[in-house]
């Protein structure tokens, strides 16, 4: 069933700093989200869960009936922070998203940020650079009954620093003293 509304606000919400479940945040950390999710609830318990659990489906669920599930998932993401984040700002953020569980070579490996950010605007395109990328597999945070903490997670990740320079500047070009 197709939703003729998104389940998620039209605003973002910054994160307090302060929260307990945000005890890793800096009080100069800035992060905002659309949506609350509830971990450990099922797709039935909100309209943002059930939205969270498609967009989550497996690579390997692909060419099965519920495939179009995860597919509209993707769309209703983009179309969410399309109407969250002001036009003009569009053109002046680089977008990174994080790495799912698995490397780019695993065939379980999810794309499912990047298509998001991609379907935001997908002419002209937007700045949208994978500079974080994951250097093992691992088990899905969603699937463990541990949820690894950021510096696990930080330990895992390694920078592609071919992608950090914008793209009208190649990395040869650049002198170093």
């Amino acid at each position: 069933m197709a939703r003729s509304q998104s389940s998620l606000p039209r605003h973002l919400t910054k994160v307090d700093a302060l929260a307990p479940d945000h005890w890793h945040l800096e009080g100069s950390d800035e992060c905002y989200f659309l949506g609350e999710y509830t971990a450990g609830e099922g797709y039935q318990f909100s309209p943002t869960n059930q939205l969270i659990f498609n967009l989550k489906k497996s690579p390997d669920r692909r060419g099965r009936a519920e495939w179009h599930y995860k597919e509209n998932a993707i769309q209703e993401v983009a179309k969410a922070l399309r109407a969250a984040i002001k036009q003009e700002y569009l053109d002046t953020i680089t977008f990174m998203p994080i790495p799912p569980s698995k490397v780019k070579a695993d065939p379980l490996y999810d794309d499912r940020m990047t298509r998001v950010l991609e379907a935001i605007r997908p002419e002209p395109p937007l700045d949208i650079r994978e500079l974080i990328v994951q250097t093992a597999s691992t088990q899905a945070a969603h699937e463990s009954e541990h949820r690894p903490s950021p510096s696990e997670m930080e330990a895992r990740y390694a920078v592609d620093v071919v992608l950090a320079y914008p793209p009208h500047i190649s990395s040869s070009s650049l002198m170093t003293c």
